[in-house]
């Protein structure tokens, strides 16, 4: 027989490392956007320089 109890806990578990996981590569994605932001800024700034 299951244990229901261990049950829930390693769904628990399980649930918010999948969380954890997908924050961290949103995370991460977040931060490649903004350095790509910074350098097309950097870029058109070099442009406009006289």
């Amino acid at each position: 027989m299951i244990d229901i109890n261990a049950f829930k806990i390693a769904k628990a578990e399980a649930q918010r490392q999948l969380r954890e996981k997908r924050s961290r590569e949103e995370f991460h994605n977040a931060e490649a956007n903004l350095s790509r932001t910074f350098s097309n800024l950097n870029m058109k700034n070099k442009e406009f320089k006289y």
